[in-house]
């Protein structure tokens, strides 16, 4: 007896004991097969007193009976099969017995759960800006029993399956890729689920650029969603800083041309619509154009100008050449461009003859642009001039203006039929001083300082005086009158010939009129005497003359 009194005083002690009825949370119907599953939670029985539940149901309104007992405690739910889906059911569940002796506990009644959610809409479905998430969003559903919202990808308009969530918001991106209108559902606890919402899909925004224009050109889709959208806001960030609303424009727009930028920025860009009532946005996705600042030409520059068998040749050099289509070469006194050249990305070197100017008339100065391939000047080369040599004149010819070390030297040459002999040579332009220039032909060559490579050439001036010879009728070859020599003006040395006789009519001695004779043959001065001579000699102007003589040796 002490033993049966002293358990319900501990029971007590703990304040533990079964003291509430189980409580039913829910009758569902399954649709399927017509079972309602009713499920209630248990209470606590650490005393030991529980011994059953017994489950009641009432049929369209009738009075409750006890449809089955449940001997154990740890059971929170029971099927009941019916035979008409139809029926309005309802339950109560009691519990036996209480630590106080009680014979059971009635919990609250319920009935089949048949109340489908109420439906919402979504929000909206946006790109969050710093992720780059498609995340959909919503309000709370007002239905009281909401288990939880599933989302469908509505692309087949069936809907397939993304997801489900307790939270107001849904990350689409995490369930699938790609660009689908989204559609919501809302569930009870007994998985009755409202009507899908309208398919929302997000604003998808492209962009691409015309660099030679400076134009951004920006489109995107209309937010499918909402009845109506207000407007559209186009926002900026350059160079990475913070964005900015850089334009709103109407509902109904879907592009938009942005030119506020400069090549070598960075621009980003998205578009965020409003509906119309303002309450709802939706973000696009970002697009992100780094442009790049054109690269003009490295070592860009003019580095001679020759003239070439009576030509005037640039040649310039000009290195990294990706955005350069063309080479335009102008020279000062044209209004157009006198040669153009397309650009080559593996060549670094080019030559271009102008084939407008002569270049025994002036002095030419020319400068190479380069075009970019948008047709527009990207960079330019400074002057270059050519050499320009008039025997008349004094100094006979210009500096040569180009090149950023200056000239070394300047050469006068003359032509002696197969190679150029220098005549005269100076630091600065040749003076023309006490300078006699005979006949023949002429140029003047200028070699840049540091670099023996780069040769500029003048013009070729070709003086042409009247035949006028002079012989000399005697020789010394130990004396002062060393040789016999013909010498004059006008005469072409490379046509004119002389031949020296000895008494017997031996050739001793044949050769051009510019080689004198030295009173040689065979290495030994000859034999003092008289020596007969034959002369044939062309002039510049076309003059022949043929003359004989005879020539005094004495020593």
């Amino acid at each position: 007896m002490r033993l049966i009194t002293f358990i319900p005083i501990i029971c007590a002690l703990l304040g533990s004991a079964i003291t509430v009825p189980a409580k039913l949370l829910r009758a569902c119907l399954d649709y399927d097969n017509s079972i309602v599953t009713v499920e209630w939670v248990q209470p606590a029985d650490l005393c030991g007193s529980f011994t059953k539940y017994s489950l009641y149901a009432s049929e369209n309104g009738g009075a409750f009976t006890k449809i089955v007992d449940i001997p154990s405690l740890s059971i929170e739910n029971y099927p009941h099969d019916i035979s008409n889906q139809g029926d309005q059911w309802r339950y109560y569940i009691t519990t036996h017995t209480t630590c106080n002796g009680d014979d059971s506990l009635i919990s609250n009644i319920i009935a089949i759960d048949k109340t489908y959610p109420t439906n919402i809409e979504l929000d909206s479905v946006s790109y969050d800006l710093v992720s780059q998430e498609l995340v959909a969003g919503w309000s709370k559903n007002p239905s009281i029993d909401t288990k939880h919202y599933e989302l469908y990808d509505y692309s087949s308009g069936s809907g397939d399956y993304l997801g489900k969530t307790t939270d107001l918001t849904f990350n689409v991106s995490k369930s699938r890729n790609g660009f689908f209108p989204v559609v919501l559902a809302t569930l009870d606890s007994c998985n009755l689920s409202s009507l899908l919402s309208k398919p929302h899909r997000a604003i998808r925004l492209n962009s691409s650029i015309d660099t030679c224009l400076g134009e951004i050109y920006l489109n995107w889709n209309l937010y499918v969603g909402w009845d109506n959208i207000s407007r559209h806001e186009i926002f900026v960030s350059v160079n990475n800083g913070p964005y900015s609303l850089f334009k709103a424009v109407s509902e109904q727009n879907k592009n938009f041309v942005y030119d506020k930028f400069m090549l070598g920025d960075t621009i980003t860009a998205f578009v965020r619509a409003w509906s119309q009532n303002g309450t709802k946005s939706s973000s696009s996705n970002i697009v992100k154009l780094e442009t790049r600042a054109q690269n003009k030409p490295s070592e860009f520059k003019i580095d001679v100008v020759d003239v070439v068998d009576n030509s005037l040749i640039i040649r310039f050099i000009s290195k990294n050449n990706n955005d350069v289509s063309k080479f335009f070469v102008w020279e000062l006194s044209e209004a157009e461009p006198i040669a153009s050249v397309l650009s080559n990305s593996d060549k670094t070197e080019f030559i271009v003859e102008d084939n407008i100017n002569n270049p025994n008339d002036a002095i030419f100065h020319y400068s190479v642009k380069a075009i970019n391939l948008c047709g527009d000047s990207l960079t330019s080369t400074g002057f270059a001039s050519n050499i320009y040599f008039d025997p008349e004149k004094t100094p006979l010819h210009n500096p040569y203006d180009g090149w950023l070390s200056g000239a070394e030297s300047y050469r006068l040459e003359k032509y002696n039929g197969f190679t150029w002999n220098v005549v005269e040579e100076n630091t600065g332009p040749i003076e023309k001083g006490e300078l006699t220039l005979e006949s023949g032909c002429y140029r003047v060559v200028a070699r840049e300082k540091n670099n023996e490579t780069n040769i500029s050439h003048s013009n070729e001036v070709c003086i042409n005086k009247p035949l006028n010879v002079y012989i000399t009728t005697a020789l010394n070859p130990q004396g002062l009158n060393k040789n016999f020599s013909i010498k004059g003006e006008g005469i072409d040395h490379n046509q004119s010939f002389y031949t020296i006789y000895n008494r017997w009519g031996e050739i001793i001695k044949k050769s051009k009129t510019n080689e004198p004779w030295d009173g040689y043959y065979n290495g030994n001065l000859v034999a003092p005497g008289v020596y007969l001579y034959i002369v044939d000699i062309q002039g510049y102007l076309g003059e022949k003359l043929q003359d004989k003589g005879v020539v005094n040796v004495v020593r």
